[in-house]
């Protein structure tokens, strides 16, 4: 076989994130059919047979071994621009995907755009490596950035498929510098996302949405106009809110027979499940997995474990709080809180809030910061502004069905 080819491996199943570090030079991917594929580049025929003997040993049933080389690759970019054209005015870029390389000449268009795009924080080379590391192997056919002449990074674009039970998400970002916008290069990236998650889908029949989204702040009018011109259109609506310690942090009890723990590696998984329980009715939020819940939740760079609360009764989970740090703003952010449905009503959030607000507090940190969507079903809203968060932003979640 061709030495350093990507395979892609499907087995009958679904294989947990615990196994990556067996299969650590492969991505790991559960598909919505119960199949699990791998993903990634090997040298050779040992190494091939090496992932496959551990296929074998865990009892999955091996459906399909397939080579990803060049000419695959070349195949899958060249439809696509065959359907979005290059305009003139953009040929003298260089166009590829984004490689690791580029995260930081991502940070310097991140700090050349932020006197105009006014973000919630200063931009952050670990948090863009962060991103970049979710995406392994997949940053080959889900990203797009433009080099200027000089070989400098012009704009960047990329996208995530996460999986959900309901509808077939794809979720895209990225960013024009200052310097090159008004060219239609973000207009062309766009176009050129819209037709990859076109080409991710066109092989599903199940009928499920195809959902093609992002969101950005409501004083980002240009990325408004940009989103509606191809066809996107608001779908929920969201507030950035922050309280500092001017204002007192109010005294909450834990409910009787609750007890709380701080976050531990055993409690990560059943932390994960308490969390989908939680969540199960909050609106464009996909259900948990283990790789998702350590990208988005406990494997960030801004987590804080002494910070994070599990409150327990008896063994179970019924409520928690995920805290993050900023330290370069100094913020203590609240990733996600939460309670179980049926502990709603008896005081187990507020008492969450106050204690992370108090080790937010004891942490010399200027404020504290969350994210909340306007129309979350429990109340959280008004459980925010009880104790003393105000609104500073309001961002817009914009998308469109493909199907």
């Amino acid at each position: 076989m061709q030495t350093d080819a990507c395979y892609q491996i499907r087995v009958r199943g679904h294989l947990d994130a615990d196994w990556s570090e067996w299969f650590a030079q492969m991505t790991i991917a559960r598909e919505r059919d119960g199949t699990t594929i791998l993903t990634g580049a090997l040298a050779d025929q040992a190494a091939l047979y090496g992932v496959l003997t551990r296929v074998r040993n865990l009892g999955l049933p091996l459906i399909s071994v397939n080579v990803l080389d060049n000419q695959t690759k070349d195949a899958n970019e060249k439809m696509i621009n065959q359907t979005i054209q290059h305009p003139a005015n953009l040929r003298a870029y260089t166009w590829r995907s984004v490689q690791a390389n580029d995260v930081p000449g991502i940070y310097q268009l991140l700090i050349a755009n932020a006197a105009t795009d006014k973000p919630d924080a200063p931009p952050s080379q670990e948090r863009i490596q962060h991103m970049f590391g979710m995406m392994g192997n997949r940053a080959e056919r889900d990203t797009r950035a433009a080099l200027a002449p000089d070989g400098t990074l012009a704009a960047f674009g990329f996208m995530l498929f996460p999986p959900d039970e309901d509808e077939h998400l794809a979720l895209f970002d990225g960013n024009v510098h200052v310097a090159h916008r008004g060219r239609g290069i973000g207009h062309h990236i766009l176009e050129w996302l819209e037709a990859r998650a076109r080409q991710e889908f066109q092989s599903l029949s199940d009928g499920a949405p195809q959902i093609f989204r992002t969101s950005c702040a409501a004083h980002q009018t240009d990325r408004i106009a940009l989103f509606e011109q191809c066809g996107l259109k608001p779908m929920r609506y969201s507030y950035t809110m922050q309280r500092d310690w001017t204002k007192p942090i109010l005294a909450q009890a834990l409910p009787a027979d609750v007890r709380l723990e701080r976050w531990s590696p055993a409690l990560d998984l059943p932390l994960m499940r308490a969390f989908n329980e939680a969540f199960r009715e909050h609106w464009g939020l996909p259900q948990m997995n283990e790789e998702l819940w350590h990208q988005f939740f406990t494997g960030g760079p801004h987590f804080r474990d002494d910070l994070s609360m599990i409150a327990l009764d008896g063994d179970a989970i019924v409520g928690f709080c995920v805290n993050w740090v900023n330290a370069d703003i100094q913020e203590g952010y609240i990733q996600a809180i939460g309670v179980t449905p049926v502990w709603r009503g008896r005081g187990l959030a507020s008492a969450l809030m106050a204690r992370a607000l108090t080790s937010f507090r004891n942490e010399k940190l200027t404020h504290a910061a969350l994210d909340v969507d306007t129309q979350n079903p429990t109340g959280a809203l008004g459980l925010y502004q009880k104790h003393g968060f105000e609104t500073v932003k309001q961002a817009i979640t914009f998308g469109k069905r493909l199907n």
